[in-house]
């Protein structure tokens, strides 16, 4: 006996819905999900093909012809799963990776944007927060996203890259996308091309006899079934918020915080540091600077990365040698002068 739909889901759009994570999810939303219609976007739609969904062909870099079909298409929820595969260094590579990762991200959210799209799901990647070389044990989403010189992996930092845009995409005051992100560990399972795949082949080769360190280093894996339904589940609340009336309570929260911020600003140009704040030893009422304005505090757990944590902006920053103030894309230094993005 076949099991009732887990909910309404609209016309749904895959973006690599031709891929190993894409197709999984097409053929989930077709067998598990009410939806009206099922579309997948990819380079190349020869593969992986369920016969009751519709596909288009489409470099998601081509900006104007992705906004040209979803405007076509109308979709209530768009899945973005496309990007390279993870490896490969060099310019070459480390281009490739930029332009779909980061430049197709932009014009995926842009023709959202511009297509009354209500749910936008994103599939980033769990090494978004790892530097390939600190241990992570238990981690989460609030662990800080590591970038710049402290990010090794190039395709990671294009991913972080990503993930940003689609985030801040969120609510945003021309549009009423709704977007979230979602940060799979390594994927097995049917049509696996890369993981198992490496797995068999350095059985074959012999190379199977070799071990790094004590040997009790481990590693998440995730069922690819179990990563698609993640993303269906995605999509089913962000459109469940977006029929609704009701402002989530963590976003009136921040309208509150940034009402809070432009206040500490104007007091921080007279001169004046607002009030104590955590990490900043001096009296309210003293001559002010930026690293005041900004919280900026240790972080026990990544004070040997040089990570400071930001109170407003919510995320870490680093240290610039020989630099008075802590900064990253949102902070700007000069010489003789410092600014903050508003």
């Amino acid at each position: 006996m076949a099991s009732a739909p887990r909910g309404d889901l609209g016309s749904v759009l895959v973006i690599g819905g031709n891929g190993f994570l894409g197709h999984h999810i097409v053929n989930q939303a077709l067998s598990s999900w009410n939806c009206t219609s099922v579309t997948s976007i990819d380079l190349r739609c020869s593969r992986n093909v369920n016969e009751k969904a519709a596909y288009h062909e489409c470099d998601i870099t081509d900006a104007a012809k992705l906004t040209e079909l979803l405007q076509t298409i109308r979709p209530d929820v768009v899945i973005h799963t496309a990007s390279p595969i993870a490896s490969g260094e060099g310019k070459t590579a480390h281009e490739l990776f930029r332009k779909v990762n980061v430049g197709g991200t932009k014009a995926v959210i842009e023709a959202c944007q511009k297509s009354g799209v209500k749910a936008l799901v994103y599939t980033s990647s769990a090494s978004v927060i790892s530097d390939n070389e600190t241990d992570l044990l238990n981690a989460d989403e609030d662990y800080p996203v590591i970038r710049g010189v402290q990010q090794k992996e190039y395709y990671s930092e294009t991913k972080a890259a990503a993930e940003e845009l689609v985030i801040k995409a969120n609510r945003q005051e021309s549009s009423k996308l709704l977007t979230t992100s979602i940060r799979p560990a390594g994927i097995f399972g049917e049509g696996d091309v890369q993981t198992l795949a490496g797995f068999l082949r350095a059985y074959k080769n012999g190379k199977s006899n070799v071990q790094l360190g004590d040997n009790t280093n481990i590693f998440d894996f995730t069922y690819v079934g179990n990563v698609a339904h993640a993303h269906l589940l995605a999509a089913r609340l962000l459109l469940a918020t977006a029929a609704s009336s009701i402002i989530p309570p963590e976003l009136r929260a921040r309208r509150r915080r940034s009402l809070l911020h432009h206040q500490r600003l104007a007091r921080l140009l007279l001169g004046l540091c607002p009030r104590r704040l955590e990490g900043c030893g001096q009296r309210q009422g003293h001559r002010g600077s930026l690293a005041d304005f900004t919280g900026l505090e240790h972080c026990p757990r990544l004070a040997e990365r040089g990570l400071l944590w930001h109170h407003q902006q919510a995320s870490y920053f680093h240290k610039a040698e020989g630099c008075g103030v802590y900064h990253d894309t949102v902070l700007q230094h000069q010489q003789g002068q410092a600014g903050a993005a508003v």
